[in-house]
């Protein structure tokens, strides 16, 4: 869901007269954060808050496992296009 809200958000930027550039810049730092992001889950694991509780925790392997599948596939639309990830 989040990827497709965020394609539609650089489409909505071009749309109302965002310069080219500018929703490059925008495409080129969401490639960075979900490198990042992705780096982090594979070090660290992912992690959530309960909001029962406000207190931090590690998803169990199957949500997990969703989590990081949406942060790969969010790293290949946003860097593939510039040529960052093969």
């Amino acid at each position: 869901m989040r990827k497709t809200t965020t394609a539609a958000v650089l489409g909505l930027l071009l749309a109302l007269g965002c310069a080219p550039a500018q929703a490059d810049e925008l495409r080129q730092r969401l490639c960075e954060l979900y490198r990042e992001r992705l780096k982090s889950y594979q070090l660290d694991g992912v992690w959530r808050q309960d909001p029962a509780t406000g207190r931090r925790e590690k998803m169990d392997a199957r949500e997990a496992r969703a989590v990081i599948e949406d942060a790969r596939e969010s790293v290949k639309i946003f860097c593939n296009e510039q040529g960052v990830v093969r």
